[in-house]
């Protein structure tokens, strides 16, 4: 495994970089358009009362699928404070040797590569101030986490906060989460209106259409808009749906998502899931798609719960698919995605395989 230094990491150069990306397109591809070529993962420390071994154990069984379904030609950068598990002899470590900066799981939430002037850089959630606790520290420790892999040159701050999860990236449009916007106001010291905040994320993102998700603050079941829905080529899209009693506010934050959607003219397909996923935080639709140059196939990686692969099962496949799993493959084949399952044990910490890949090109 090659340990770089943090500008040889991704070819990164060292510019200054001193404003936003105001093009006149999109700074940001959608992520169906991505190849996976190159992709962010994260390893975190044992923290408190947190055994090492234990948590050795648990990032072996989180990452014990994704290599084997990664196209070959990926590249994996792996931002850690040691050695990652096994499987990822061949990625590239960054090392975070900062003790006082704390490293997450997701991936995902850290921030989202954009392209300006031809070059590729990284951009960040806007710094929330120390007022504002717990969340101040992690908002520091994520841009400290990308300046150490990217380049602090390369490393973008956005004048609004937001998670990596809780936006979505189409043609032309970003599809933002209603709590990032008030949580920027909030940063603000409520000195910004929503509207102001919009114009912001649009403009950040070369002056798209940007759509605020949700109109009540979200259930701490579905904090992010990717637990929700997931847009893909063609302006498809595939949406939660509760299936059952119970969970009556998660049951209207999702039908509202999905009204929104059609609204904007998305062809609307739906996955159900019974209120125990969702309590669980077993998502089928926090998969990752992309396109997989060798092919020329659409490929989506999708995550796997307890009780959703057959127990005599050697080999994570259609054929070992059971209930919801095996629901997905087949929705998401008959879109034009090939699926490529695999074992999910991070719902435990409540994420899934979307929150702990950042799919950087």
């Amino acid at each position: 495994m090659a340990e770089l230094t943090r500008r040889e990491v991704l070819g990164i150069g060292a510019a200054s970089l001193l404003r936003l990306p105001r093009s006149e397109s999109p700074a940001v591809r959608p992520e169906y358009e991505r190849t996976l070529s190159k992709a962010l993962v994260c390893f975190p420390d044992a923290s408190g009362d947190t055994d090492p071994a234990a948590l050795s154990r648990f990032l072996e069984a989180a990452f014990q699928d994704l290599r084997s379904v990664l196209p070959s030609y990926a590249t994996v950068h792996v931002a850690a404070r040691r050695k990652p598990p096994a499987g990822f002899e061949d990625a590239r470590l960054v090392l975070i040797d900062d003790p006082a900066v704390e490293i997450e799981l997701w991936a995902q939430d850290i921030g989202e590569p954009v392209v300006l002037d031809g070059r590729e850089r990284f951009l960040v959630a806007r710094r929330m101030p120390a007022s504002m606790g717990p969340p101040s520290k992690m908002s520091a420790d994520r841009k400290r986490v990308a300046e150490i892999v990217f380049g602090e040159e390369s490393v973008i701050e956005a004048p609004f906060v937001f998670e990596g999860g809780n936006l979505a990236f189409d043609a032309g449009r970003v599809l933002v989460g209603t709590n990032d916007i008030s949580r920027t106001i909030a940063a603000s010291g409520e000195t910004l209106s929503r509207r102001q905040v919009l114009d912001d994320v649009a403009a950040t993102f070369g002056g798209v259409e940007v759509i605020e998700m949700g109109k009540e603050p979200p259930s701490p079941l579905l904090q992010h808009i990717d637990q929700a829905f997931v847009l893909l080529e063609d302006r498809a899209a595939v949406a939660c749906r509760l299936e059952g009693g119970g969970l009556e506010k998660e049951a209207r934050q999702l039908r509202y998502y999905a009204d929104q959607l059609r609204d904007l003219g998305y062809r609307l397909s739906f996955l159900d899931h019974q209120a125990s996923d969702l309590e669980r935080y077993r998502s089928s639709i926090n998969v990752v798609p992309f396109f997989d140059r060798d092919g020329g196939r659409k490929r989506i990686l999708l995550p796997v719960f307890p009780g959703e692969l057959s127990e005599e099962a050697t080999d994570v496949d259609r054929k070992a698919l059971r209930g919801k799993a095996a629901a997905a493959f087949d929705l998401y084949r008959d879109l034009g995605y090939e699926p490529s399952p695999l074992r999910d044990v991070t719902h435990a910490l409540g994420g899934n395989t979307h929150c702990i890949v950042n799919v950087l090109s």
